[in-house]
């Protein structure tokens, strides 16, 4: 028996689901620039184990200074000058932060790039048609709840390089333990993971989502009818098999952050 167009986009939204979940380069790029961040900070504490407010002003390490610029190239990110301990600080928190926000955007990027021509090819087919094409590509870039998506990751690099300037402020002010400290500064790149791995589900929602409309209706469709996912919430679950006009559906999914549910055409 043939499948129906609401299990076969089900089929498509479950398999974006699962490659989203499990998606390691994410975790691949924070723990590379991680460890970057910790051999300079376990440098910087070796040199400044009696840190104090007035070692704030005192000259940086121009070899450590030279390190962290080397981060700096290799990665893309522009270099600054940095004459003393606490303006070596901001700069760390600067380039390794900014280091991996490169990293994410070109992956994001990447992967959403791949689900707007995989969407658009699977609904081509779901559908019929000879409408083709489309230049479906500028869906990767549309707004994000008033920014782009690669503006949200940027955003939240930039509250990391804060986070991760404060925390090295505190920890030699404080004269916190070894382990303590890193422990600390760890899980601000955990967070990092967590909200970049976000970003790549619901943008690979909102993408696979916006182009599944767009064909529905270069097919001729006028309604189509809510999905959800095999491993919806009940908010989600609570919709599907609702039938909205094209223009109801349009940016109602994905419904909340890591949702992927989808639509299918009913005539």
């Amino acid at each position: 028996m043939a499948k129906t167009n609401q299990q076969r986009a089900k089929e498509q939204a479950d398999q974006i689901d699962r490659q989203t979940k499990h998606d390691g380069r994410i975790s691949k790029e924070v723990a590379a620039t991680l460890a970057l961040f910790l051999s300079f900070w376990y440098a910087f504490v070796e040199g400044n184990g009696d840190y104090d407010h007035a070692s704030d002003s005192q000259l940086a390490n121009q070899q450590l200074k030279q390190q962290v610029d080397q981060d700096a190239r290799q990665a893309g990110v522009k270099t600054k000058p940095a004459s003393t301990n606490d303006d070596l600080l901001q700069y760390a928190g600067y380039v390794y932060a900014s280091i991996l926000a490169f990293k994410l955007v070109d992956h994001v990027g990447g992967k959403l790039s791949e689900i707007v021509v995989r969407t658009a090819k699977n609904v081509q087919n779901m559908y019929g048609g000879g409408s083709g094409g489309g230049n479906y590509g500028d869906i990767v870039d549309k707004l994000m709840d008033g920014a782009k998506w690669s503006d949200r990751i940027w955003a939240n690099q930039d509250q990391l390089r804060a986070d991760l300037t404060a925390e090295m402020k505190r920890a030699l002010l404080t004269h916190d333990n070894p382990v303590t400290q890193t422990s600390k500064l760890r899980k601000k790149f955990k967070v990092a993971d967590y909200q970049s791995r976000r970003i790549l589900r619901t943008e690979s929602s909102r993408v696979m989502n916006a182009v599944t409309l767009q064909k529905i209706s270069d097919e001729g469709y006028k309604h189509v009818v809510w999905v959800a996912n095999s491993g919806a919430c009940r908010a989600c679950a609570s919709h599907e098999g609702e039938i909205r006009t094209l223009k109801q559906a349009d940016g109602v999914i994905p419904f909340h952050p890591n949702c992927l549910c989808t639509w299918a055409a009913v005539d």
